[in-house]
């Protein structure tokens, strides 16, 4: 009877009935979690990351000030030979006549750059639309800072080293009002450039004509009030994840995808269009928005310390640690490495710009010793507290400053640990070395 009556699933058809249910499961399981993978996180809150900016009239606002004044430079006069005129202003050689010429045609700019020093409150663009130009005024504001410089060399040269002083003073706090304008990475790089500028071309001065002592003491402390603030830095990155959020919003299905100068990434972002899998845009902003954070919580550290962070931080940012070609989220990754900007040169230019300043203290104060007692101290805290406040610090380590009473020279010890051995060495200009020079016979 078993014979002639097979049980149904013994049958063939029965068979293939239950492998189509089967495979109709298994699809259905596969759909439900390539839906599920495939899914978005919320919008992240990066609320501590947007600052609104400060709602000030232009006669109000120190950057808008000295905007307007660095468009108005009349640059005809050295047009036809720039790298004579950026010759002169940076110190490597001095022709008196031409400076003459070119301050007499932009005699105009200075009453504004004074009064751009003397006011506290500056805000300098931000950017509404990928369309906005990053900053129009960053070219002319590098310019103003370089005729800025010939303008107190010219001082100094012809008899009055205590005006330069004065006036280098002023600019100082002009350009702090450029770093510390609420705005974007690249004006406050512009405003850190134009400390360091000023810091130098007073390094020269100082070389050649010694303060008084009361001067002396009035540009230490005004060296110290210029230091650049946490706060300023914190906010351009801010600034800059504002950049991303609005490039994340045209990369959304439906938006008007900008080109972004990489085949690759183009080709990416147009397939995470059509699969989500691919570009998850809640969290990209959230990968960036938390690098960014990480960064800020660095400011203040010093070179060791940021040096060791940064290769987990980009590797955090761009998820290495898994396999690179895991699809989920790859054109976000992507995205990330190719936009983010490299904020460890920033870090390192804040703590250059902290030590030139440290630096530039302790060439006042072993200037001014020296002439009272017609000796070098033997030891930086030796002119403290007639002559500094504190040791200058090394930002990049945190220790002080580095003296050498034998070879007549402070510096710090940057990124790659500089040691001064010889009177004469020979320094790389991108670190922070002094000579004290020797005194008049």
């Amino acid at each position: 009877m078993d014979d002639a009556h097979p049980s149904p699933a013994a049958s063939p058809r029965w068979k293939w009935r239950y492998l189509l249910v089967a495979s109709g499961v298994a699809a259905l399981v596969l759909v439900v979690a390539f839906v599920f993978v495939s899914r978005d996180e919320p919008p992240p809150d990066v609320r501590d990351l947007v600052r609104k900016p400060l709602e000030l009239s232009d006669a109000d606002n120190a950057y808008a000030i000295l905007a307007a004044a660095a468009q108005s430079i009349d640059a005809s006069p050295w047009a036809s030979e720039t790298d004579v005129y950026f010759d002169v202003a940076r110190g490597k050689k001095w022709d008196a006549d031409r400076a003459a010429v070119w301050l007499a045609a932009n005699d105009h700019v200075w009453p504004a750059v004074v009064r751009a020093a003397s006011i506290p409150s500056s805000q300098g663009p931000t950017i509404k639309s990928l369309t906005d130009p990053v900053d129009p005024s960053a070219d002319a504001l590098r310019q103003l800072t370089e005729l800025a410089r010939i303008r107190a060399q010219y001082l100094a040269r012809t008899g009055r080293p205590q005006e330069a002083f004065e006036w280098l003073t002023t600019y100082l706090h002009a350009a702090r009002r450029i770093s510390d304008s609420n705005s974007l990475l690249l004006v406050w790089l512009t405003g850190m450039s134009a400390q360091v500028s000023a810091s130098q071309t007073l390094d020269t001065i100082i070389a050649q004509s010694a303060p008084s002592p009361e001067t002396g003491r009035t540009l230490i402390q005004a060296l110290e009030d210029i230091r650049p603030s946490p706060g300023a830095l914190a906010m351009a990155i801010g600034n800059e994840h504002v950049m991303m959020q609005l490039l994340i919003e045209q990369l959304r299905p439906g938006g008007a995808q900008p080109p972004m100068g990489n085949q690759g990434l183009d080709a990416m972002l147009s397939v995470g269009r059509v699969f989500p899998l691919v570009f998850k845009p809640h969290r990209t902003q959230r990968l960036h928005a938390e690098y960014f954070r990480k960064v800020i919580d660095l400011i203040d550290a010093d070179w060791p310390t940021l040096r060791t962070a940064s290769s987990s931080l980009t590797a955090d940012l761009l998820g290495a640690g898994g396999p690179q070609w895991n699809p989920n989220n790859i054109a976000g990754r992507a995205l990330l490495g190719d936009v983010t900007p490299n904020l460890q040169a920033a870090m390192v230019k804040r703590l250059r710009t902290q030590s030139a300043i440290s630096a530039t203290q302790a060439l006042i104060a072993l200037r001014l010793y020296e002439i009272e007692h017609g000796t070098l101290p033997e030891k930086l805290s030796d002119l403290v507290p007639q002559y500094l406040p504190k040791v200058p610090l090394d930002y990049f380590d945190r220790a002080p400053l580095r003296y050498s009473r034998e070879f007549r020279a402070v510096w710090s010890v940057g990124k790659n640990n500089l040691t001064i051995t010889t009177p004469d060495p020979k320094v790389d200009s991108s670190e922070v070395y002094l000579k004290v020079p020797a005194p008049e016979r």
